[in-house]
């Protein structure tokens, strides 16, 4: 998602990856799948058979005596160097369509990972990378609907989220083994960063002024594959359904009971307990955090999302979650609270329309906007503990 969490990590053996994944879906957010769970009208739980590959729907279940199930099916993949969810459900009768538009979702979120990977020679952006401080380079449909979402949000957000902080994560290896780098290199990692020498021309086309230059779009890529995979279900004729990639979900509709879809919000340092949980129709949720990613060195803690103008790992909260329409805004504008810190976070969030956020400081501090949707809003003012 980044900065940020970056995106596409030199590729480990799926069992690993698997086990790098599970903990960020069970931890960040725990989404509540009662109404798949089964039992009363409209199930009968068959017994359970084998999972399925990956990416290939679940077939939907059988419907229990007197009243006909809807449709439901469900698939998951290892992307964007976790673990990515889609269910949907539709009317009785309505299952092949269903299954269809889960597998179609998930075959975009696959290409935007191919697409959209930093560390990838041949995607969309490690090309456009690759001919910085050269001429225009074409880089899809896909990718560019990224770049300019990303420009639009650098821009809001005063340049706290920025798509190309690439030379800074490249410098503390994140992708790989990372290290603390030292004064000079950051000054001149600092050089290259900057979102004005990203520039977008027509037909699909982008370019990067400084030689040298790079995009990393691991603080915008999920949510903007979560927002295109939620736009396939649409498309499908789904009734509702939920697109999970780590820790960034959109709830397509309602239940099949019509009630909202509900998800947990993690605590930070007690990842046993929930801060709150909150309802969402046709809303997407993402939480970052100082805890997703980090290493320690010399006796001193330092994780992944960077300040683009310090070079140093952001302070002042450990994490941020943002609610909006999109899930890339609420991607992208929760890496920028995270640099802003406390006061100035929760002011640019204040002046996003349609969006809220809970934020938790460095002290254990709970804070929120005024129309933050989580059912404990007593936490949000500040006196509360994380």
């Amino acid at each position: 998602m980044r900065a940020g969490r970056a995106l596409g990590r030199p590729r480990r053996p799926q069992a690993e990856a698997a086990q790098r994944a599970a903990p960020v879906l069970a931890l960040c957010l725990f989404v509540a799948w009662a109404a798949w769970a089964g039992g009363g009208c409209g199930f009968r739980v068959a017994a359970r058979a084998p999972a399925p590959a990956e990416g290939v729907p679940r077939p939907a279940r059988l419907p229990g005596p007197g009243c006909a199930a809807p449709a439901r099916a469900s698939g998951s993949a290892l992307l964007m160097d976790t673990l990515v969810r889609v269910e949907a459900w539709g009317p009785p009768g309505s299952a092949p369509r269903v299954q269809a538009a889960v597998s179609r979702a998930i075959r975009v979120m696959a290409g935007l990972d191919e697409s959209l990977d930093f560390y990838s020679p041949g995607s969309a952006v490690g090309r456009l990378n690759a001919r910085s401080g050269g001429g225009w380079v074409e880089v899809g449909p896909e990718a560019y609907g990224c770049l300019r979402l990303a420009l639009e949000l650098a821009r809001f957000s005063g340049g706290s989220f920025d798509p190309t902080v690439g030379p800074l994560v490249r410098l503390w290896g994140f992708g790989g083994r990372p290290r603390v780098p030292s004064a000079a290199e950051l000054r001149c990692a600092l050089e290259l960063v900057g979102f004005e020498g990203l520039e977008l021309g027509p037909e699909f086309q982008a370019r990067l002024v400084k030689p040298g230059a790079a995009v990393d779009l691991g603080a915008i890529a999920k949510g903007y594959a979560v927002d295109r995979a939620a736009e396939v279900l649409r498309q499908g004729g789904v009734s509702g359904g939920l697109v999970v990639a780590g820790g960034c979900v959109f709830a397509l509709g309602r239940r099949e009971d019509g009630r909202a879809w509900r998800v947990a919000v993690q605590g930070p340092r007690d990842p046993t307990r929930a801060l709150t949980d909150i309802e969402l129709v046709d809303r997407a949720v993402d939480t970052s955090g100082d805890y997703q990613r980090w290493f320690e060195s010399g006796g001193r803690r330092y994780h992944h999302v960077l300040d683009p103008t310090t070079g140093m790992p952001a302070q002042g909260l450990v994490s941020a979650t943002v609610v909006g329409r999109r899930a890339v805004e609420a991607d992208a504008l929760a890496t920028a609270a995270l640099v802003l810190g406390p006061a100035r976070g929760l002011e640019m969030l204040r002046r996003r329309p349609g969006v809220e956020a809970l934020l938790v400081d460095e002290e254990g501090r709970v804070l929120c906007t005024p129309g933050f949707p989580g059912r404990a809003p007593s936490r949000c003012p500040g006196v509360g503990k994380a």
